[in-house]
């Protein structure tokens, strides 16, 4: 293994030094399949797009790696053979060993249920084995599903995570019954790595594997601000127009087991070589890691054409040849790798851009190498024949139709989808990236043509609109009148029935989450971190009741049970005349072993009168002091 920098002379060589783009780092022999290589990969190549590390292995060892594309557009780093990706579901390998391992260590076994493990689970979860959990065939419905199905921003530590999880009221099958990608059993995994051996999952997986095999590279992250040594960026395509942005995920770094794998493709191929050389684990666990799944009926579980899903990884055949394989993605991140164990060949490709596509770019590497092993290529062929087919004309009436919010019953996952037209992108040289945006150009120019700029395909019009004149509010002395366009904001509110015992579940869960909003409210007010200012009194409920009104019912309910449970977790503060103090009392009273004398007791109910009295005059002043800043800055609008 060797470095090509190629040069002539001097020049050459300093302009290579200048340009990012041809100071790549090679390793291997750059011959004839290399430079076929290279030309997939040929959209990459540059110095102002992200793009993709590439490794290739044979017979345990690189024999060709290299970058394409820049690790970070920010400071002009080109990616290489070591370039630090994060490759997502690729993770998954690396739990299922460390958890294979504890089971040959003799702390757990496969066919245990996580119950064992979790008691706070669900009833349901004593059908749940581990060899399901890891296979995904448990049922467990997806964590970032059911997140997104709350509408709320989670700190996305262990902590969320397992609560989301053990209030999951019941499983999207029968455990065994088919295959369903999910995220939540991994999850498990990890905490159960740390609740047996008191170590985070990175910490053992650093001991029992990264280390061994020498991957200095290679970890679980675990603290989203580390400094980690040529790490990459992500990036996706910036909308509306050319050029990336920088995607990140907000919950790196928080949870570990499903993804999380920070490598290169140098250190990746050392774990691949792994899987013939069993240095860690041994043999038997490598069996147990790539041989199928079956379901309960026997039959394989079946993730793809050709493929089925075992332990942390997809098992099959490519064009005729046996494979192992898995992808990831996780923030801009995409990642994907093949190995051919019969051939001992494996191929490699982490990308940091959200459109790299890198599972098609590593079957077109193996095809090069491999191809003239493999059967023919029927589903490129399908694809082109596709593609050669002429387009058949839809009307917009039809496509109508299929516009709407749509539920998988499956995953619980919710999809809007709409009919695409033309793309508004600005009135009058003024960018119009929201609805508000386009009413602060259109409302005031009644009457008057305006210069709408939409991007139709990959053209650019420009149309003249003259927005209608329409009288604003005729209740008004003053007539004032307003620009509109005939254009309104969609509603894509959401509304979906569900079963008494899922509603008592999500009831029970709502219940504690704003229980926990206003423990945590109270706790920030006693460190410092919250001030006696954010209070609110009547006028503030009041403002409040008014505006979740104007939003419709849902949201007053809403507003109604989160102040009801405020109220019961206040009358719980250990505060004389509210329950909170006559428990405290109590329990004192209980140990001293005689109660408190009446004019004692009258004492600690003045001094609670007190207290409350006080609590009411501050939320009181903050109202006033609010409705004197809005009036102030009303004043302050008119003069």
């Amino acid at each position: 293994m060797h470095c090509y920098i190629g040069f002539r002379h001097l020049a050459i060589l300093s302009f290579a030094l200048s340009n990012p783009a041809s100071a790549q780092y090679i390793t291997g022999a750059r011959d004839d399949k290399a430079t076929r290589v290279d030309s997939i990969f040929r959209a990459f190549d540059r110095t102002d797009s992200p793009g993709c590390a590439l490794g290739v292995y044979q017979d345990g060892a690189i024999r060709y790696a290299r970058g394409y594309g820049m690790a970070s557009l920010e400071h002009s780093v080109p990616l290489s053979p070591r370039s630090v990706l994060d490759v997502g579901s690729i993770s998954k390998q690396f739990t299922a060993m460390s958890m294979l391992i504890l089971e040959k260590e003799g702390k757990l076994s496969l066919d245990d249920p996580i119950r064992k493990y979790f008691p706070e689970m669900p009833a349901y979860a004593d059908h749940i084995t581990w060899r399901r959990a890891l296979s995904q065939t448990s049922g467990l419905r997806d964590l970032w599903t059911m997140w997104g199905q709350t509408g709320r921003t989670f700190a996305g530590d262990t902590v969320d995570a397992l609560n989301v999880i053990v209030h999951s009221a019941e499983p999207n099958y029968t455990p065994g019954e088919r295959y369903l990608y999910t995220n939540t059993g991994w999850i498990l995994a990890a905490q159960a790595v740390y609740r047996l051996t008191g170590k985070t999952l990175a910490q053992f997986a650093e001991e029992k594997i990264f280390g061994p095999l020498g991957m200095r590279d290679t970890r679980f992250l675990s603290d989203r601000y580390a400094i980690i040594p040529n790490l990459a960026e992500s990036y996706g395509p910036r909308s509306g127009g050319g050029g990336f942005r920088i995607v990140r995920s907000e919950y790196d770094g928080a949870i570990q087991g499903p993804g999380g794998i920070h490598t290169t493709v140098e250190d990746f191929g050392r774990w691949l070589n792994n899987y013939d050389a069993a240095t860690v684990g041994g043999r038997d666990i490598i069996q147990t890691m790539t041989t199928p799944t079956k379901l309960n009926n026997g039959s394989p579980a079946t993730s793809g054409p050709g493929m089925a899903y075992a332990i942390g990884l997809t098992v099959g055949t490519l064009r005729g040849l046996r494979v192992v394989a898995h992808g990831g993605s996780w923030g801009g991140f995409r990642g994907h790798f093949l190995r051919f164990p019969d051939q001992r060949f494996a191929v490699a490709t982490f990308c940091n851009l959200t459109t790299s596509g890198p599972d098609s770019l590593a079957a077109k590497v193996a095809a090069i190498y491999l191809g003239d092993r493999m059967q023919p290529d029927t589903v490129a062929a399908w694809t082109i024949a596709l593609a050669g087919q002429p387009r058949v004309a839809t009307s917009a009436a039809t496509l109508r139709n299929l516009a709407g919010v749509w539920r998988n019953i499956e995953r619980g996952e919710v999809r809007r989808t709409r009919v695409k037209g033309d793309t508004l992108v600005s009135i009058e040289g003024t960018p119009i990236r929201t609805f508000g945006d386009l009413i602060g150009v259109v409302a005031p120019a009644a009457g008057k043509p305006l210069a709408f700029t939409i991007r139709r395909g990959s053209e650019t019009k420009t149309l003249t609109i003259t927005p209608d004149s329409q009288l604003a509010n005729a209740k008004d002395s003053v007539k004032r009148y307003v620009g509109k366009v005939g254009v309104a904001q969609a509603d894509v509110t959401v509304h979906e029935a569900v079963g008494f015992g899922e509603a008592l579940s999500l009831g029970w869960t709502g219940t504690w989450d704003n229980v926990a909003l206003v423990g945590n409210f109270l706790k920030q007010l006693v460190t410092g971190q919250a001030s006696m200012k954010d209070m609110g009194g009547p006028i503030a409920i009041t403002q409040a009741s008014v505006d979740a009104a104007k939003s419709g019912a849902s949201s007053l309910f809403m507003l109604l049970a989160f102040l009801s449970v405020n109220l019961a977790v206040m009358n719980l503060l250990p505060i004389p005349i509210l329950d909170g103090g006559q428990i405290v009392m109590n329990v004192a009273e209980s140990i001293k072993g005689r109660p408190f004398s009446m004019r004692t007791k009258e004492n600690f109910a003045r001094v609670g009168l007190v207290a409350i009295a006080l609590l009411f005059v501050v939320v009181m002043f903050n109202d006033v002091r609010r409705i004197a800043g809005t009036a102030m800055g009303f004043l302050s609008r008119i003069f």
